[in-house]
């Protein structure tokens, strides 16, 4: 994964839940035509276990044993709960409306939702799931 990552491009995002507790994440910006796919899917067995701290999960109280698929304006979010969407690890391949590509990480759905929103910005596609409170 790391060949297809722009150096020094790690954002760090922080983000209020509903119970106040705050939700982590991460963002990198590819290089052009960098197709991390294979190797960020291959990555997802181990990425509870490399993600735990960051994202305060617990491997024994995952809901599920693998990662689902997710869609949201158009842009496939893979995801796995532990043990409900407000703690997860989420992540997707996100455009933006300049053309550069982002690896999104956030440990929940609304955190992953409100990076995407603010990184294709605001021409929402009618067809897309409109964000939260929309």
């Amino acid at each position: 994964v790391s060949d297809g990552l722009v150096d020094n491009s790690l954002y760090l995002t922080l983000m209020r839940k509903n119970d106040n507790q705050l939700s982590d994440g991460f963002i990198v910006k590819l290089k052009p035509g960098a197709d991390i796919q294979a190797a960020i899917t291959a990555w997802e067995a181990n990425s509870t276990t490399d993600l735990a701290k960051l994202f305060h999960l617990d491997a024994k109280k995952a809901a599920s044993k693998t990662f689902a698929d997710n869609i949201y304006r158009g842009i496939t979010v893979r995801y796995r709960n532990f043990p409900d969407a407000n703690m997860t690890i989420d992540y997707a391949v996100v455009t933006a409306s300049d053309g550069n590509r982002y690896l999104v990480f956030a440990n929940s759905k609304d955190h992953i939702y409100a990076v995407i929103d603010r990184v294709v910005g605001n021409a929402y596609d009618l067809n897309a799931t409109p964000p939260p409170g929309k």
